[in-house]
């Protein structure tokens, strides 16, 4: 990819400095300079030295970089235009102090500024001659902080900077530029770039980021892509779900039960879940065969968890092994129960907490070798995927009793592969 170059000459001082051609534009005009990306484009590395050329070319202008929350220097992108200043070569040109960054050929400057704490003393209103202004972590910012901010910076031609990784659709500045392209302010430039506009990424970014790709893709869409997060969940996407086979021949390694289970008939309780899962001859694949939930006492949880599997050992000739139910609270009394009446039963400690399980199981989700049934053939297969795709990492969702089971079975399978190699 061909890197642009901006090329000029500030009182006798000749300069070339690389940049990725999609930040060609920070050298034009306009009011507000939007750009969204994953990690890896070069954002803050092409702002600072965007900015520090202006410095260089522009008399005696105030170039003010902000973020949210700055509790001290170390938390502003002050050391980004240190770094640059020395790797352009231009230490003879500027003079960095503590907390201030003065170029002696020009007399401009660079004052960091978080919002949150200007705003607590109501001095951010009193920065005037603002030229540029740059807003690190723009996705962080609030709409107090935006409405303070933007009239501040009033000087003829000044200009704001935000540079974001996006996070939230109801972020403050994803909300101002890219909600709803009617509601863009004016003389606006707003872009979505990826490492892929990005010529200069190293070897070691290349790595990280393939392995993030490869094992867990949902970070990978937010890290490296720059996608959304979801406020309700999204960790498990509706469209990752592919679908096995409709053929009735089709025979399994092993087929189990897992149950995430509950004792409670009450209306607001946790369901209990009895899921039927089959491992493919290869080990390639999981499949939801059957699903089962309800709110049952005791006696019912242990009579439907008896009957459910008796019907699949019976009626299928895949091998059936055991139930696998989670050992604690009102599972620890179900594997008693059914132990005693000579069942085989396997009592499951689950690694971490559910958040930790659900991003686990996602590669195996994501690369398609966790399958469901097609569309209509079963109703409970809808309601399975719902949930799923409620699931949030803030536990906010209503109910994740077959997600837990689901996370159960996708262990036992990854363990199962593990045992065969």
């Amino acid at each position: 990819m061909p890197a642009s170059y901006n090329s000029g000459r500030s009182r006798g001082i000749n300069f070339d400095v690389e940049f990725p051609d999609v930040f060609r534009p920070l050298f034009e005009k306009y009011r507000y300079k939007v750009y969204a990306s994953g990690r890896g484009a070069g954002k803050s590395w092409s702002f600072a030295r965007a900015l520090l050329l202006k410095a260089l070319q522009e008399k005696d202008v105030l170039i003010l970089c902000v973020r949210e929350v700055q509790r001290s220097i170390e938390d502003s992108v002050y050391a980004v235009l240190v770094n640059s200043i020395k790797e352009l070569g231009f230490l003879p040109f500027f003079n960095i102090q503590a907390t201030m960054i003065t170029c002696r050929v020009t007399g401009s400057r660079f004052r960091f500024k978080g919002l949150f704490n200007e705003r607590a003393t109501d001095s951010v209103k009193s920065l005037e001659a603002v030229k540029y202004c740059w807003v690190e972590e723009a996705q962080s910012i609030s709409q107090d902080s935006l409405e303070i901010l933007i009239p501040t910076i009033r000087e003829e031609d000044s200009e704001i900077w935000f540079s974001m990784n996006p996070r939230f659709r109801e972020d403050a500045v994803w909300d101002m530029f890219f909600a709803d392209p009617e509601k863009v302010p004016p003389r606006s430039l707003v872009k979505t770039i990826s490492w892929r506009d990005n010529p200069f990424m190293t070897t070691e970014l290349f790595a990280e980021k393939d392995h993030t790709e490869q094992y867990y893709p949902a970070r990978y869409l937010h890290v490296w892509e720059g996608a959304l997060k979801s406020s309700a969940g999204d960790l498990l996407k509706r469209d990752w779900w592919h679908r096995w086979p409709g053929d009735s021949d089709v025979k399994y390694n092993l087929r189990f039960v897992s149950a995430d289970t509950a004792f409670s008939k009450s209306n607001s309780a946790d369901f209990s879940v009895l899921q039927l899962w089959g491992i493919t001859a290869d080990l390639q694949n999981l499949d939801l065969l059957d699903s089962k939930k309800g709110r049952w006492n005791y006696p019912e949880l242990i009579e439907n968890t008896k009957d459910f599997y008796e019907r699949h050992k019976e009626t299928d000739r895949s091998p059936m092994g055991a139930l696998i139910i989670e050992n604690k609270a009102s599972g620890q009394s179900l594997i008693q129960s059914l132990e005693h009446e000579g069942f085989t039963v396997y009592g499951y400690d689950p690694p971490g907490d559910k958040v930790i399980r659900v991003n686990a199981s996602i590669p195996s989700v994501f690369h398609g070798r966790v399958r469901l049934p097609a569309d209509g053939l079963y109703p409970w297969t809808e309601d399975f995927i719902a949930e799923a795709a409620s699931f949030s990492d803030d536990l906010s969702h209503k109910h994740d009793d077959q997600v837990d089971a689901f996370t159960q079975a996708e262990h036992v399978w990854r363990e199962t592969i593990s045992n065969s190699e």
